[in-house]
């Protein structure tokens, strides 16, 4: 098994009830009285085209042109109020990744609806864009086998070794018609109609790994989720101490003056990278911060030209893991790759970055090893000015770990890292 594939409602993220409830309601108000249970049995799983077709059938006439538009926007509107993820949906991915298999999610609904639903239940960093497929971008929607071949085709993966966690017969019959092993999140939904169609019941997202074959093992969450550890006491550098971490890479690092950055932006003040890189006690103690920010079941750290280099390296001695060194252009001669130092096809990366402003070398760089087949896991650096590199990488699907923020160094009173 390679790969594991996530229906999005009902299986990571708790909205079958809140779709359903409004869509009953705005059908009630239309003319169509509709209860919960009803509109779960007889609209759940189904394409909104489809689900319009079906209600004016019913209804007899035309629903309003803006209907289905008006359906969206209150059942978004009732996702930020209400939507939360389903329970053991964010240890269960980082289970199987920390095991080696890839994760992603392929849904009836839009990549809009997606990209929301995963952003309000903190499952984002966990699947980003790249990750992310849609029943709309295919011909066929489920029960049609279409859109789970694509998603398995685009990560590279043969149907036979894929697995679809999937909560209605319909994305069960799409996975048996793709020739995967199909598997019936039963929490929620008719566990005799999962099983008819074809699926492995699963009460509950907990129990996946073991249902996979995976052995019991401790799951893998970021450090900031937890109190510190024996282990952690026991580091170079404790947790306990970054903020004295903190003041020493601002007093190593600060200059004063007037400068450029890429971004065409000027300062007052500028971090020199390459004076805190080359100090090798301090560069030690970064790179096992940076390490404990690594996600679970990264294969390859992508130190970025220049200063992400030396940061990926130490990284790579204190966690074992290889390194790749990635080039802003690549060059045109030799192996001419944009990443130098071993394969980055079907590997899982965190890129390694020092300092980050807008973002933009950062995403040209990881736009160029997605092209190589790579999958980013996350960005890791050092200081995130705060001058919109989270945000336009976050548009690009790319998590951002940061130790400190800008902020926190200036005011001198860095109690923890920023950890996501």
């Amino acid at each position: 098994m390679d790969l594991v594939i996530f229906d999005c409602d009902g299986v990571l993220v708790d909205s079958e009830v809140i779709s359903n409830r409004v869509l009953a309601a705005m059908l009630t108000e239309q003319g169509l009285p509709t209860t919960l249970p009803q509109a779960r049995r007889e609209y759940q799983g189904l394409l909104l085209a489809d689900v319009l077709a079906r209600a004016e059938a019913k209804l007899g006439r035309s629903l309003p042109v803006d209907w289905l538009a008006r359906y969206e926007t209150e059942r978004s509107e009732v996702f930020r109020r209400e939507l939360q993820p389903v329970t053991g949906a964010a240890e269960t991915i980082e289970r199987l990744r920390g095991a080696g298999l890839r994760v992603c999610v392929a849904s009836q609904g839009k990549l809009e609806k997606t990209r929301l639903s995963l952003a309000l239940t903190g499952l984002d960093h966990l699947l980003p864009e790249h990750v992310r497929f849609s029943a709309y971008s295919v011909a066929n929607g489920k029960p049609a086998p279409d859109l789970f071949l694509h998603a398995a085709a685009t990560i590279g993966v043969e149907p036979a070794a894929c697995a679809v966690v999937e909560d209605t017969p319909s994305g069960v019959q799409a996975a048996v018609a793709a020739g995967m092993r199909a598997i019936g999140y039963t929490a929620d939904s008719d566990e005799s109609a999962l099983r008819e169609a074809g699926a492995e019941p699963l009460g509950s997202l907990d129990e996946l790994p073991r249902l996979l074959g995976l052995k019991a093992a401790p799951i893998v969450t970021s450090l900031a989720k937890h109190a510190p550890t024996a282990e952690c006491e026991n580091r170079r550098i404790s947790c306990r101490s970054m903020p004295e971490l903190g003041d020493r890479i601002y007093e190593r690092a600060r200059l004063t003056g007037e400068f450029r950055l890429r971004s065409g932006a000027t300062n007052s003040e500028y971090f020199d990278k390459y004076l805190f890189e080359s100090d090798p006690r301090l560069l030690r103690e970064i790179a096992e911060e940076l390490v404990g920010l690594l996600p679970a079941g990264v294969e390859v750290l992508a130190g970025l030209e220049l200063g992400g280099v030396p940061l990926a390296v130490a990284a790579s001695q204190v966690s074992g893991l290889p390194t790749v060194f990635v080039r802003k252009a690549p060059k045109t001669y030799g192996t001419c790759r944009p990443a130098e130092g071993g394969e980055v096809a079907g590997r899982r990366i965190a890129v390694i970055e020092d300092v980050v402003t807008s973002g933009g070398q950062v995403i040209e760089s990881c736009r160029q090893l997605r092209d190589r087949g790579a999958g980013i896991t996350a960005v890791l650096c050092v200081i995130d000015r705060e001058a919109g590199g989270r945000e336009n990488l976050a548009r690009e699907g790319l998590d951002l770990r940061t130790l400190f923020t800008m902020s926190q160094l200036r005011e001198s009173r860095v109690t923890d890292p920023a950890r996501p």
